[in-house]
Parts: C-alpha cells; structure tokens; sequence
C-alpha cells in the first residue's frame, strides 16, 4: 500500500473534527447555564411546598387532637393562648418520638379533667400514632389562641422555628432556612 492509498484511506474514515466537537460542547455549556438556576428554583420551591405541607399536617393533627380533648371534658378554656414547640428524634430509625415543650402551657386552664402534664404526654402519644414516620431532627411550632389552634410551622432544622419566625422571603426566614406554615405566611405579611 502506497502513501497516497494511506491517506486517501484515512481521509475516507468518518468522525467528527475538533471545531464540530467544540461547538457542540459550547451549546451544552450555554443550556446549562440556563437550565442549572432554574432548575435549582424547582428544587427549592418543592422544599418549600414539601415543608408548607408538613406545617399543615401538624396544624390538623392538634387542631383534632384539642377538639378531641374538648369531647371528653379536657379541653383548653376558650382564654388560653400556647406556643407548642414539637421536635422530633427517631435515633433508632423506626418510630419518631416527638417531644413536646409543655412549658407554654404552664398556666394554662383546663375544662373539667385536664392537666397540663395530661395534655402534653397525650398529645405526645397522638403525634406518634400519627406521624410514626417523621423526619429525625424536624421541628414544628403550633400556636394556640383562644383554646383553637391558629397557626403552625415546620422545619426539616430543630432550632429554626422555636418562636414565630420572621420570612425574609416566602418560606424562608432569614437565615435562609425553609420553614413551611400553616396557614400560608408570606414574606410581606
């Protein structure tokens, strides 16, 4: 085989030249660049949502658990106003133990029967039944005005919602920590 025959033979190989290949990864880098951000918008509006769903589950679930109590003669007089912190811990990675800081509700007045003490460990019970699979390290803060439930939050982040937290953007409080809420609280609120 001849030079010439060599090289014709090379010539007739298909492939793709370096110029074709670096235009094709510069259009790649340019989508990337615009789908990355918007994409990571997803994401956090998802958490967002995600924690927005969770603050209401909480929400329902003491809304049902005071109104049960009220049924059965242990119910929170109408003047009461509580701020319960929720935390959660499952070390052993099946059943969540939720623990609830009852020193809100240290003088707080009960229908007929109830105690606080009653009431915090019942409602630690009902949690538990209900929410076997909550995140470890997750934290929810629920509001009680009136002997009714007004309010509540959530966070995957124990420490962030110990008090009424304030939003510097929706869902997020200034630390940059996603807490979700029930009802729905904006940043302009």
């Amino acid at each position: 085989m001849t030079l010439v025959e060599r090289i014709q033979k090379l010539k007739a190989k298909k492939g793709f030249t370096l110029v074709e290949l670096i235009v094709v990864i510069a259009i790649l880098a340019v989508l990337m660049a615009i789908l990355v951000p918007t994409m990571m918008g997803f994401v956090e509006d998802s958490r967002i949502k995600s924690a927005d769903a969770a603050a209401k589950q909480y929400y329902d679930l003491v809304k049902t658990f005071v109104s049960r109590e009220e049924a059965n003669g242990r119910g929170l007089k109408k003047t009461v106003k509580a701020d319960l912190t929720i935390k959660v811990s499952n070390n052993d990675g099946k059943d969540a133990d939720i623990t609830i800081g009852a020193e809100a509700l240290g003088d707080t007045d009960f229908e007929g029967t109830g105690k606080v003490a009653d009431f915090s460990k019942n409602l630690e019970t009902y949690l538990e039944e209900q929410l076997p699979n909550a995140k470890n390290g997750s934290a929810a803060y629920v509001m009680i005005e009136d002997g009714a439930v007004v309010q509540s939050y959530y966070s995957d982040t124990d420490d962030a919602v110990t008090s009424e937290p304030v939003f510097d953007d929706d869902g997020k409080n200034s630390d940059g920590v996603i807490i979700g809420s029930s009802p729905k609280v904006n940043a302009s609120e």
